[in-house]
């Protein structure tokens, strides 16, 4: 499962958050190459802004670490495009959609989460997916679903992850090199907000508009009452229409 671009790969039982222990990682002098945190359990995922991802024991959840590199935030939306590629590939009889800029859904229901941040001058990259859960609490039932729900078959997470790890490893060349330029056209083939009315929530601030388009740099482009506006990141999308 190791690649060049991931020579160590660490796998733990019940942890607070992977992304919290690659935090830990990164504070650790001795640890100078890129990793990949692996955990069968959260008790506190990190979902964005305050919000926790529920991860227990049957999904795949686990960080990528990058020593000493600061990646644009695009890489977001990079690491989207991976996941989704593998995931239609495995499961061509479903329908994946990307919304910008972190979740892939089926229908309007989450699957995938993918939560990007810097640390100690490195980059760390975060990515639930749900994969054999077979259900979810009251509060998260309507918004949420798994692999298993969908098809009825469970996945062998391993495998799963290194069919990922390998994309990444064979991609990420000419993500460093050229940006989200290169990937921008598949994102846009199956995007889901492209076209929609849209509210947008960032700190205090709540704009109104229709999705254009995802920019060659990874933002998100919106057609708004006096012109366009641009966003790099949000708190909160509704989709009003």
């Amino acid at each position: 499962m190791k690649t060049e671009l991931f020579p160590i790969i660490k796998f733990y039982g019940n942890v607070d958050s992977t992304n919290e222990i690659a935090r830990a990682w990164l504070s650790s002098k001795k640890r100078d190459q890129n990793a990949v945190i692996v955990a069968e359990k959260q008790n506190f995922g990190k979902g964005r802004g305050i919000r926790q991802w529920y991860s227990p024991k049957g999904g795949l959840w686990f960080t990528m670490v990058f020593h000493d590199q600061i990646l644009p935030p695009s890489v977001t939306l990079f690491t989207g495009v991976i996941i989704h590629t593998i995931l239609k590939e495995r499961f061509s009889h479903i329908d994946f959609f990307l919304k910008w800029p972190n979740d892939i859904l089926i229908v309007n229901k989450k699957v995938c989460g993918i939560l990007t941040f810097t640390s100690k001058n490195a980059t760390c990259v975060g990515v639930g997916i749900n994969c054999n859960l077979k259900n979810f609490p009251n509060n998260l039932s309507q918004l949420a679903t798994s692999l298993y729900i969908e098809t009825g078959k469970k996945v062998k997470l391993k495998g799963l992850l290194s069919d990922l790890l390998t994309k990444f490893s064979s991609s990420i060349n000419e993500f460093t090199t050229l940006g989200f330029m290169p990937f921008r056209e598949y994102f846009e083939s199956f995007h889901l907000l492209t076209g929609k009315k849209v509210a947008i929530q960032l700190a205090d601030n709540t704009t109104i508009g229709e999705v254009k388009e995802v920019s060659n740099t990874g933002m998100l482009v919106l057609n708004v009452e006096n012109g366009i506006k641009e966003f790099f990141t949000a708190d909160k999308i509704d989709i009003l229409s």
